[in-house]
């Protein structure tokens, strides 16, 4: 009668081991895909960070962009000033001329 309980320590013994040996496995595996995992998330933060290098860049032109704009409108807006403050001094000069000419053609005509 010896013999059955040798066979169930050993028996109890090799599913000890083999519990062991898989916790052991499962941990490499479950470090392994953390190990991945970690990468794959490494690779992704490289990605949009390079992403976002990009965009800053094209942020700054578009900013060069709006700025131009923004003084082209503003010299513009200048521009028609002066022309209308032109158009204004042409108007009464012309006016001074009319004036002018009728005051010359009083003082020539006889009296």
């Amino acid at each position: 009668m010896c013999a059955p309980p040798k066979i169930i320590q050993q028996l109890a013994s090799s599913t000890r081991f083999a519990a062991v040996q898989k916790q052991k496995f499962d941990d490499i595996f479950a470090a392994t895909r953390y190990s991945k995992a970690l990468e794959a998330i490494k690779k992704l933060r490289k990605t949009k960070m390079d992403e976002m290098k990009d965009e800053k860049i094209v942020l700054a032109e578009k900013k060069g962009l709006v700025t131009a704009r923004q003084d082209l409108h503003k010299r513009i807006k200048q521009q028609e000033n002066n022309i209308q403050e032109m158009d204004d001094d042409l108007a009464e000069s012309a006016r001074d001329l009319e004036f002018n000419k009728e005051v010359s053609k009083l003082r020539a005509a006889p009296a």
